[in-house]
This record gives structure tokens, sequence and C-alpha cells, in this order.
């Protein structure tokens, strides 16, 4: 993960080396929207309707550096990160390396201790579904990346969409977050047989669980204007890398 979001990030704060040919064309796309499996869709406008405003938009995993290295220079940046476990971590560290100031809120004392020995600014310990923390990060981010994860199977509830409606609270109370990126799961997918699927794809939840997980991006996706200027939800698979057990 670590060495993911190092290349991610710099791809965005260095300039290439090379320029493109002066006869260079652009190359076609390579999944023609009529060549994919037709799957019915209860959101398609929204995901659609996102793209010539590039005010919202739902990703699939892959559209994660595409969305990253779009995004300007980190430096100076404000980033707070909820849930700052392994991936908010592996972010965390490529963010301070790319000079932005990074915050975080955790449930856990244990990794908060860790990840104040790595050097972020603030490190807040709560749990995300309460307002114990709002008047300890201030508000208007540059940038929010909410990596919580359930805390236990009968957390779900508590943890995504809990913590989903407690961001958003403090969001809205005064000025609002520049970007918002929430780290959600395929695991809102329920087709199977080998279908494929993108951000147009029905996606009920295939579980009950990732039925709690979709209704956590619905939250995100109907939030007003004033508590997140733009959003984006990556629907992750699993996560793997140094001391995983993937």
């Amino acid at each position: 993960a670590m060495a993911g979001a190092e290349r991610v990030f710099r791809l965005v704060d260095v300039k290439p080396d090379w320029e493109d040919d002066p006869a260079a064309v652009e190359l076609p796309a390579t999944r023609a929207a009529a060549a994919r499996p037709q799957v019915p869709s209860d959101k398609g406008q929204v995901a659609r309707s996102g793209i010539p405003e590039g005010r919202h938009l739902l990703l699939d995993t892959w559209s994660l550096i595409l969305v990253t290295s779009a995004m300007r220079t980190m430096a100076g940046k404000r980033l707070v990160i909820f849930g700052c476990g392994y991936v908010g971590s592996a972010v965390a560290r490529a963010a301070m390396a790319a000079a932005a100031r990074v915050e975080a809120v955790t449930r856990n004392h244990d990794k908060a201790a860790i990840l104040r020995a790595a050097g972020l600014a603030k490190v807040v310990v709560a749990d995300l579904a309460t307002a114990d923390w709002h008047t300890q990060i201030e508000n208007g981010p540059d940038f929010v990346v909410n990596t919580v994860s359930s805390g236990g199977p009968d957390q779900y509830r508590q943890s995504y969409v809990g913590g989903m409606q407690s961001i958003l609270t403090w969001a809205a109370a005064q000025t609002p977050i520049g970007t918002m990126v929430y780290t959600s799961s395929t695991s809102v997918y329920p087709q199977g047989g080998g279908v494929v699927v993108d951000e147009t794809a029905d996606a009920p939840g295939a579980t009950p669980n990732g039925s709690i997980i979709r209704e956590s991006e619905v939250l995100l996706q109907n939030a007003p204007a004033d508590a997140r200027a733009r959003w984006f939800v990556l629907r992750l698979a699993g996560i793997y890398g140094p001391g995983r057990h993937h």
C-alpha cells in the first residue's frame, strides 16, 4: 500500500522528464461502452451526470490512479484521515512526504501513538460515529480520506453509517471539505458469474454488511454542497501488502 501511494504522489508532484511526440495521437478507449455487458443500474444518472461537471463520481478501483494523478501538488495542503489504519497510514506517509499537513482520527490508542511518532500534525483518539472529535479537528480541510474499518462484526452500522453521518455533520457546521474520498468495498456488488461491473452497475449490497456500506455511500452522494465540494467513492477489493494476511 505504501509503495503504491508513493508512486501516486510522485506522479502528482514531479514533472515528467519526457514530452509527447508532436505527431502523437490519443489512443482509443480501452473499454468501449458498446463492448461492455449491459448491467441494470439504479444510479447511472448520478455517475454520468458527475463527469462533465467534475463535481462527483463513483469510481472503480482502477480509477484511483487516474484521479490522484490529476490532483495538484499536496505541498501546503491539509489532509484529514478518518480511520487511519493500514491504508490510511500509507496515505498519511505519502502525503507527509509531499509536504502536506496531515491529521487523523482513530479509535485505537496504540495506533495513535504510532501515528504521532510518524510525525502527523494532530492525532485524535475518538469513536468516529460520535461528536467527541468535532471540536478537536478544525473544519475546512483541503482533503478528507475516510478509510474507517468495521471495528468488528457487530459494529458495521456504527462505523460506516454512523461514522459517515458524523463526518458530514462536522463538515457542514462551518467550512465544507474541499475533496472527500471514501474507501468503500466491492461487497456492495451482488453480481456473480464473472459479470463485468463498474460504477454504473446495480449495487444494493451482496450481503447485509455490504448493504450497510452501500448506505454509507448514499449518505456521501446525497450530502449537501455545504458539507463537501467534491467527492469520490473507491470500491476496493482485498487489501494486501507487508503485514497483511492476504
